[in-house]
């Protein structure tokens, strides 16, 4: 029995192979802020989403608790930083000496760091502007050396993280071209380009990193979210171009059928990547 069939002529044409790859959205520029000292939260000043500047205080961990030394730095500054302006007087009076001045003044800039860097320990502050992405502490939390408590990075400008396969590596260069899409985001999907590309793998996974940019003004990429990634590898110049919905696959083969005179009959064919 004859079954009508539709057929279509075939074509040559330029076929670009590329392949997916999926990624942690990060902020361009991102901080990652960690305990310093095991101490208590005695402050929180922020919370997720909010928009911070350089300086800022996030964080505020007690400052008389166990691990601190913030009291004690105090006291030393405040003591060397009078006792600073006392030689000073006196060396204009002409009482003490130039060294035994330069000796003071050695010992205030030493009590001035130490209070600085006890400052430091318990006042968590943005190292950026940026805003914050992610709080993980409450006040009256108690938190142990490097624990993670909060990220800010910038949410304008982002980059994804992926890992191509070592025969897929030497296909891309920085400045190649790529298209994040944000899962669950309808389909919508921002331009990037190749920032930097591993010349070694990870010797775990095997995976060369490449390290992928991209304008974010509109928001559409979700920082911490995952991303999918299209990277264009390379292109096939003169491929015959097939209708998908032509293929079958019997027994694991790609066939489609050829029209031989007034019989349409099966024949193998290779698919592209």
């Amino acid at each position: 029995q004859n079954v009508a069939v539709e057929t279509q002529i075939l074509d040559y044409g330029s076929l670009v192979v590329s392949k997916k790859y999926s990624g942690t959205i990060r902020g361009l520029e991102q901080a990652e802020l960690a305990a310093k000292i095991a101490e208590t939260v005695e402050k929180v000043n922020v919370g997720e989403g909010r928009k911070v500047q350089s300086g800022d205080v996030l964080i505020e961990l007690d400052e008389g608790g166990p691990s601190s030394q913030f009291h004690q730095a105090q006291a030393v500054y405040e003591n060397a930083k009078k006792l600073l302006t006392k030689y000073r007087n006196l060396y204009a009076e002409g009482a003490v000496s130039e060294n035994d001045l330069n000796r003071v003044e050695t010992d205030f800039e030493v009590a001035r760091a130490n209070f600085q860097a006890a400052k430091e320990l318990v006042y968590i502050v943005s190292p950026i502007n940026g805003e914050v992405t992610a709080l993980n502490v409450n006040e009256g939390d108690q938190v142990y050396i490097g624990q993670h408590l909060a990220t800010v990075g910038r949410r304008d400008s982002v980059r994804v993280e992926v890992g191509l396969d070592p025969d897929d590596i030497d296909y891309v260069a920085p400045g190649d071209k790529a298209i994040l899409n944000m899962r669950g985001k309808n389909g919508k999907s921002v331009p990037g380009k190749i920032k930097d590309v591993a010349t070694s793998a990870d010797p775990e996974t095997r995976a060369f990193s490449v390290e992928i940019v991209a304008s974010n003004k509109e928001g559409i990429l979700k920082v911490g979210g995952l991303a999918t990634v299209d990277i264009a590898l390379y292109e096939i110049e003169k491929a015959l171009l097939v209708p998908i919905e032509a293929v079958r696959i019997l027994r694991g083969i790609p066939q489609v059928f050829r029209l031989e005179g007034d019989t349409a009959r099966s024949v193998e064919i290779e698919l592209g990547q």
